[in-house]
């Protein structure tokens, strides 16, 4: 379970990388933080969070030592759990399956994690709230269906898994994932994201734009 957890986070580390434009002037990327808390648990999924987030900051160049506290808070406390709460009132289950309710659940916690997580981001900076959710609003389907898919990866291979003893760890599904987002990497969009526009925006003293500070 180990392997698998660690391969996971590498994955979300890596999709991390992979970002896309928002048209608020800053990109996002792929956030990963439901599917962690879904297939690994919570504390789990907080660790995963922190271990991005922490290596982004130092290794990266993404993010900033000083903005990892609130980072952490939006998407390792509030994203997550939020995801965690979703999940299990509507299915309570905790063996992975590939039924369509289990399905249904896993995207409805995407979903939310994206919307909590952005509206802690929006508060956090200032943006006029109604704009910033609307296109997160939309950017959340992205997440769900990449959720979704891994997800049903897992679930499947895992159920494969227990008919053949020979197969290898859950690992696997994020692994092949993990090395598509690798190659995608080169074509991400070349603005930072919303932490790191934050900080630019403060350091040149940008008082016209949407931060408030």
């Amino acid at each position: 379970m180990l392997g698998s957890w660690l391969v996971t986070t590498g994955l979300v580390l890596l999709a991390h990388m992979v970002n896309f434009p928002t048209g608020l002037g800053f990109s996002g990327h792929f956030l990963g933080v439901a599917l962690l808390t879904i297939i690994f648990g919570l504390w789990s999924a907080m660790l995963s969070v922190g271990l991005v987030l922490i290596v982004k900051a130092l290794f990266l160049g993404e993010g900033s030592i000083a903005t990892l506290g609130v980072n952490f808070i939006n998407m390792g406390v509030m994203a997550a759990g939020a995801a965690y709460f979703v999940f299990n009132v509507m299915q309570g289950r905790r063996r992975m399956l590939r039924d369509a309710g289990q399905l249904f659940a896993m995207a409805m916690a995407s979903y939310v994690s994206v919307l909590v997580a952005a509206l802690c981001l929006g508060l956090t900076l200032g943006y006029a709230l109604s704009t910033f959710m609307s296109s997160y609003a939309l950017f959340a389907f992205f997440e769900v269906f990449i959720s979704v898919a891994i997800f049903y990866a897992c679930a499947r291979y895992k159920c494969q898994r227990k008919l053949d003893p020979t197969k290898r760890s859950l690992a696997l599904p994020p692994l092949i994932v993990g090395f598509i987002a690798a190659l995608l990497i080169p074509f991400g969009s070349p603005l930072p994201d919303a932490s790191g526009r934050a900080i630019e925006m403060h350091s040149i003293g940008a008082i016209d734009l949407p931060v408030k500070f």
